[in-house]
C-alpha cells in the first residue's frame, strides 16, 4: 500500500520496495475474493430455500396469482365505526394472520389507494 501512496505523491519507488507491500495487497485481494465467493454461495443457498415461500409478508408486492378471497362468496361486509383503523380491523378480524398482509389485501379488494377510512364506510373483508 505504501508503494501506491509513494507513486501517488510522485516519489520514486525502488524495485526492492515493492515486494512486501504487493504481497500484502495480493493477500488482501485474495481474502476479498474468498469472502465474495462465500457470500455468493450463501446468497444462492438462501435464495433456493426461500423461493417456495409465499410472498404475502411485507407490503404484498409480488402477489400476482388470484386467491379464493377474490370471489364474492368468501367476502363479508364491514361497516367502519368511529375510531376504527385498517390496522385495528385487521387485528380484530384476523388475529392469527399478518396484519400488514391483511391490510394490503383489504385495500386491494376495496380498490383503495390510501389507508384513510371514514365511519359508515362499507369495506369488503376477505
Amino acid at each position: 500500500m505504501a508503494v501506491i501512496l509513494k507513486k501517488l505523491k510522485g516519489k520514486s519507488v525502488h524495485k526492492e520496495d515493492q515486494g512486501p507491500e504487493w504481497e500484502h495487497l495480493l493477500t488482501l485481494l485474495k481474502l476479498l475474493l474468498i469472502l465474495f465467493l462465500i457470500f455468493s454461495c450463501f446468497h444462492w443457498i438462501v435464495k433456493k430455500r426461500v423461493q417456495h415461500l409465499p410472498a404475502q409478508l411485507g407490503n404484498g408486492a409480488g402477489q400476482t396469482t388470484a386467491t379464493k378471497t377474490d370471489s364474492p362468496s368468501f367476502m363479508r361486509l364491514y361497516t367502519v365505526k368511529d375510531g376504527d383503523t385498517l390496522w385495528k380491523i385487521a387485528v380484530t378480524h384476523f388475529p392469527n394472520e399478518n396484519p400488514v398482509a391483511k391490510i394490503n389485501e383489504i385495500k386491494r379488494i376495496n380498490q383503495m389507494v390510501k389507508d384513510a377510512i371514514k365511519p359508515g364506510q362499507m369495506l369488503k373483508l376477505p
